[in-house]
């Protein structure tokens, strides 16, 4: 991505927080949570990308998206064989 491409999405971003009342404070909150939970199932590769929006119904979306190597596994997530 362009440097300008990318400085117009961060300026969207911002805009669109701002519109939501969403502060800097709650997004990074949220991101590191969101970021924390996703590396809990998953072997993430790269960057966990968190956005929040308005629908025109005025509820509000959230879009998560992240690639990953591999599913991690553990004793819960095992499909047992009988």
């Amino acid at each position: 991505m362009r440097f300008k491409d990318k400085v117009s999405a961060r300026i969207r971003d911002m805009l669109t927080n701002d519109k939501l009342g969403l502060s800097d404070g709650f997004m990074t909150a949220f991101q590191a949570d969101v970021t924390h939970l996703v590396k809990d199932y998953f072997d993430v590769s790269g960057q966990i990308d968190v956005k929040i929006f308005e629908n025109e119904d005025g509820k509000y979306g959230i879009k998560i998206s992240a690639l990953a190597d591999k599913i991690n596994t553990f004793e819960t997530t095992f499909k047992k064989k009988f």
